[in-house]
């Protein structure tokens, strides 16, 4: 899987502890998931996950996208994928 990032300011994701991607200091949304990361992952198993963000100053938000094995395309990872 790839992991991609987008947003308002500082931001990083950690999939079972392991930080996938970040993207740190200031700087607004940019239009495209160019940070990302790769991982191993393998369906049906569960994963811890935490999406972190950081605000400076002016606008905010995040933005988390995938690309699945069957997907080249990014797409927003779907709240249908978690469970609490």
């Amino acid at each position: 899987y790839s992991i991609g990032i987008d947003g308002d300011d500082a931001i990083d994701v950690f999939i079972d502890n392991t930080n996938v991607v970040n993207w740190y200091d200031g700087h607004g949304f940019d239009g495209n998931y160019g940070h990302n990361g790769n991982i191993n992952l393998t369906a049906n198993n569960k994963y811890s996950f935490k999406a972190r963000m950081e605000e400076g100053g002016g606008g905010d938000g995040i933005s988390v996208a995938w690309k699945t094995p069957s997907n080249s395309s990014w797409s927003q990872v779907p709240s249908s994928v978690f469970t609490e």
